[in-house]
């Protein structure tokens, strides 16, 4: 058994109810889909793979969505040869467009949302998978993740919150995404919450929320999501704590991978 995670479950119409559970991490199970959504560049997204690829559940699958027609990442997915992964390209379309289509290929009974430039712990989906398993709920999401800005050599934890992107749920209660280029997942778990019973998990080490220069979002996000966050690496802890959790992220690579970007632009 792993050590006790804190939990909320969260229904319509229900006071929050607060609780602790042990998972016993499974390596299989129901079939989970990860949904990528990718504009095709090898960086960030050839990380996120390779964290799809280390993730100790089985029962997986990666579905990549792109609407660039011949990209990086279609390169990537061909030399990776790896039959748990599928790339569908599709025609120009909004975010919320592409999370549907990623929904429509999926072949799993669990969908995972699986964004392209962050990063995730070798046990992510296991952790979610038997909080779902344990709890009489649709859908798990995590209550904090951490938050890594490698040009200001920040690290922190977020604050908490029901975090959208972390989303492991039953296919059959996610709702359509709205054909919006932000925010789409957020609309989305707002109208999953509204009518079915979820739960938040305290384990925000199974998941990094990367800002990498060229995110979806502007500065002033990211400055609102460090202000609200916690426990901030000490800038002469930061290459520390770097370490002490890099046997889970790659983030050496990542950050190399990062500067070779920006040097070329």
């Amino acid at each position: 058994m792993g050590d006790p995670i804190a939990t909320i479950r969260l229904a319509p119409g229900q006071p929050p109810q607060t609780g602790t559970f042990s998972p016993d991490l499974p390596t299989d199970g129901p079939l989970i889909s990860c949904l990528m959504v990718t504009r095709g560049h090898v960086f960030p997204a050839s990380f996120a793979i390779r964290c799809y690829q280390r993730q100790s559940y089985r029962d997986r699958e990666l579905v990549i969505v792109c609407d660039r027609p011949d990209s990086a990442v279609a390169m990537l997915v061909a030399r990776l040869d790896d039959p748990s992964i599928r790339l569908i390209e599709t025609a120009p379309a909004s975010l919320g467009e592409l999370r549907n289509v990623s929904v429509a290929h999926a072949r799993g009974a669990l969908l995972c949302q699986w964004d392209d430039d962050d990063l995730y712990a070798p046990d992510r989906l296991a952790v979610q998978a038997a909080a779902l398993k344990a709890h009489d709920v649709v859908a798990v999401f995590l209550e904090r993740w951490l938050i890594w800005w490698p040009e200001r050599r920040a690290l922190a934890a977020s604050g908490r919150r029901t975090w959208e992107g972390s989303m492991l749920a039953r296919r059959e209660a996610v709702p359509a995404y709205p054909a919006q280029a932000l925010a789409e997942d957020q609309v989305t778990v707002e109208r999953l919450c509204a009518i079915r019973p979820v739960l938040l998990i305290d384990r925000p080490h199974v998941y990094c929320y990367v800002v990498h220069g060229r995110n979806s979002y502007d500065e002033a996000h990211f400055e609102t999501m460090m202000g609200w966050a916690s426990n901030i690496a000490a800038l002469d802890r930061y290459d520390a704590d770097l370490k002490a959790l890099s046997s889970d992220f790659p983030f050496a690579d990542y950050e190399d991978a990062r500067a070779a970007r920006d040097s070329a632009a």
